[in-house]
């Protein structure tokens, strides 16, 4: 199969009753506020919108509406020019956490200061993180600081990351000053909890979590990775273990919305490059529970009207919820358009319609 790129992100927002005919038979009359927007299938040929199966149509439109004007729509689509369609339910996003239980050495050693270095792998490389570095919405972390309690940072590092680990050291002093271990993990523990939440910068990176025999250390943003190290002053490593959660970056999250969203802009020619700021409808929610369907269709490269490059797929992404709570058949009706016009069999449950894995 040809080489897939994206190439258009639309939104529903709303209940499944309003995605099909309750706009209206006319192309014009599907709108919506931006966190309630309708989205429906335009069967070209009959001039209605569907309500079943797409297979039953010859050419189709993928279109959503606007707060207002005129909707916004995908070319027209030969239906037999589909090649794919994939159904991803909404799954959170798994921050890289590293829970570290510390095993204190003898008498000799643990009357030393240990050293803890963090080296950060990774950060965020999400669109929403170049194009609007200064937002504190890419914090997903849901722990507190010991000076800010559940303040969201934006991500503290921008500019070229490509060089590699950067290493950042705190230091537990054995006895003395505020914050010390005494010898005790209860003692390593609670340090470091207050020790990294005063860290200017360590703690816009990082959550601590105090388990009185055990710290857990955990990324407040999607793609951070990092390593932990503790030793003593000598260099002799601490005894501890670790247990580490992966970085997973799942479906339907805000921060993927948003970002596919901004990216595919470029690609619409409705607003003006040249004079900035210029505000434009931002329909991705940030409390939304998305889920995720791609079309992946053919064109006539060069006479077709498709966006993707010659020999390319255009692809196109549907982010589909109503709230914070994910879409399944436990809380939407069994018998929906979305899932009756694409063949969705389970909401809820990712699956391939069409094509391959």
């Amino acid at each position: 199969m040809a080489p897939s790129n994206l190439s258009q992100v639309f939104f529903s927002n709303t209940t499944d009753a309003s995605i099909q005919t309750a706009a209206g038979t006319v192309f014009a009359d599907l709108t919506g506020t931006a966190s309630a927007v309708e989205l429906g299938f335009w069967d070209v040929d009959a001039g209605d919108w569907l309500s079943t199966a797409y297979t039953g149509a010859k050419r189709i439109q993928v279109v959503q509406g606007m707060p207002s004007g005129f909707p916004i729509a995908s070319p027209i689509i030969n239906v037999a020019d589909i090649k794919a369609i994939k159904y991803y339910a909404y799954s959170a996003t798994q921050l890289h956490s590293i829970a570290v239980t510390p095993v204190m050495g003898t008498s000799t050693s643990a009357e030393q200061p240990i050293m803890v270095r963090i080296a950060l792998r990774a950060i965020p490389t999400c669109y929403e993180s170049f194009v609007n570095p200064g937002s504190s919405v890419l914090d997903l972390s849901t722990g507190t600081s010991s000076t800010t309690g559940s303040t969201k940072f934006a991500v503290p590092i921008v500019g070229n990351f490509s060089a590699g680990r950067s290493i950042f050291s705190l230091e537990i002093p054995e006895s003395g000053g505020a914050y010390n271990h005494g010898q005790t993990v209860g003692g390593v523990c609670t340090a470091m909890y207050e020790l990294l939440g005063r860290n200017a910068l360590l703690n816009k990176l990082f959550t601590v979590t105090d388990n009185s025999t055990s710290f857990t250390i955990t990324a407040r943003h999607p793609g951070t990775i990092f390593d932990i190290t503790l030793t003593y002053s000598d260099g002799t490593a601490l005894a501890d273990t670790q247990s580490i959660t992966g970085y997973d970056s799942n479906q339907g999250n805000y921060w993927q919305a948003i970002s596919d969203e901004k990216s595919m802009r470029a690609k619409y020619g409705n607003f003006n490059r040249m004079y900035f700021p210029m505000s434009f409808d931002t329909f991705a929610q940030p409390t939304y529970k998305y889920d995720v369907i791609d079309i992946s269709y053919v064109h006539d490269h060069p006479t077709s009207t498709g966006i993707a490059r010659a020999a390319e797929l255009n692809n196109i992404r549907i982010y589909w919820g109503k709230g914070s709570t994910a879409l399944s058949n436990a809380t939407d009706d069994a018998n929906t358009v979305m899932d009756d016009v694409l063949g969705i069999t389970t909401i809820g449950t990712s699956q391939v319609i069409l094509g391959s894995n």
